[in-house]
């Protein structure tokens, strides 16, 4: 069991910006559907549980095991715990960057 981060489109959202909205997750997670065998994270389809034990279908990204052998284990699967309590960094990437390749403020080709 893996704790994660759900995030949901606008009910709105019209299929090409979906679809961009996709591409732009892919190069967050370093995933690139052209070249599944180099790509350290794949996506995949997954019924995940959310509050209330109530479940959906979402994008999943996992670790390959070329990229994951190797690296610690998260304590507990809570990769917000741990990315909270050992890793500022990444909270300071996200800012910096994360946030910006998602909803790149400053690109004609905006997710809205």
């Amino acid at each position: 069991m893996v704790e994660g981060q759900v995030m949901y489109p606008h009910p709105d959202l019209s299929v090409k910006a979906y679809e961009l909205l996709v591409q732009r997750l892919d190069n967050l997670e370093n995933h690139n559907p052209e070249d599944i065998d180099n790509s350290p994270y794949y996506r995949v389809l997954r019924t995940i549980f959310v509050q209330d034990h109530q479940t959906v279908t979402a994008w999943v990204y996992l670790g390959r095991p070329p990229y994951t052998k190797g690296r610690p284990l998260i304590n507990n699967g809570s990769w917000a715990n741990h990315s909270a309590h050992n890793h500022a960094p990444i909270a300071i990437w996200w800012e910096k960057h994360g946030q910006a390749s998602l909803f790149n403020k400053n690109s004609n080709d905006r997710v809205e």
